[in-house]
């Protein structure tokens, strides 16, 4: 098998990674770096939700034999912090902090994993599932209260916006980048029997988004989060409110997409994340 889908169930996959009692509050977002290449040590970085900001970033060595996780430190971060992402080299960090409206930049050491603050960046209202472009040029933000998107360039972490502009569709909750960089995604949970995927082409150069076609496909309620396959033939979309994953084909050439199938779960299951991992 060559992908594999995991999808995250409340908080339950996190809990497999760091048990909740470790964090205070909730962990919305864990983030892997390798900034030594994949025989180097490996950081895993687990947002602590809730937290006002003096231990709202959690560091952790990975044990390359085992994969078991040894906390580091605990570092400081903007107000309630939400999402991270780790830049593709893994030398930077970047997470949302929905108290706030800001997203915060960090620089990773190699030999420590030790995160140190570049710089807070202001956002539309509430922040949530940020994502970054393969090149590592560019960071796109979800405004879930805001009903926006922002796009920012990177320049040695630091970040400039580029675009602040309307979702197609209400609450943006999340992004996904295609991985020819070509293509970004956006959910939008919205409220009612059904919600959205916003559909983006991205200027390589500016990093700037063009809506394709319509600008978005429909899917069941409340899209939380969406992930794209390495190989990039389909997305997947975790409809919490309709208890669904559903499944896009990708237009490789326009980036277009197009409705395949879904796995419903029970009355007593709420999707909340879907990864996709490519498997050995």
């Amino acid at each position: 098998m060559e992908l594999e889908a995991l999808v995250g169930l409340g908080d339950g996959l996190v809990s497999a990674l760091v048990t909740n009692t470790d964090i205070n509050y909730r962990m919305e977002g864990i983030g892997i770096a390798s900034p030594n290449g994949a025989v180097g040590q490996q950081f895993l970085y687990a947002t602590n939700q809730g937290d006002t900001g003096a231990a709202g970033l959690y560091v952790y060595s990975i044990n390359n034999g085992t994969g078991a996780l040894t906390r580091i430190e605990t570092v400081a971060t903007d107000n309630n912090p939400r999402a991270l992402v780790v830049s593709p080299a893994g030398d930077y960090l970047y997470l949302t902090n929905i108290g706030s409206n800001t997203v915060c930049s960090y620089s990773i050491n190699p030999s420590t994993g030790h995160p140190t603050k570049i710089g807070s960046y202001w956002t539309g209202t509430n922040p949530y599932k940020l994502a970054i472009s393969p090149d590592g040029k560019n960071l796109y933000v979800p405004n879930f209260g805001g009903v926006s998107y922002s796009s920012y360039s990177i320049a040695s972490g630091a970040l400039t916006t580029i675009q602040d502009k309307a979702a197609s569709g209400a609450n943006p909750t999340s992004f996904a980048v295609h991985p020819s960089g070509s293509f970004v995604y956006g959910a939008c949970a919205a409220s009612g029997a059904t919600s959205s995927i916003n559909q983006y082409s991205r200027n390589a150069v500016t990093g700037v988004l063009t809506p394709i076609g319509a600008g978005y496909v429909l899917c069941d309620a409340y899209c939380n989060q969406v992930a794209v396959a390495p190989s990039g033939p389909y997305l997947l979309a975790a409809c919490s409110s309709g208890k669904t994953i559903e499944l896009f084909s990708i237009d490789q050439a326009t980036g277009a997409l197009t409705y395949q199938n879904k796995w419903q779960f029970s009355s007593a299951t709420s999707p909340a994340s879907v990864f996709i991992a490519k498997l050995p």
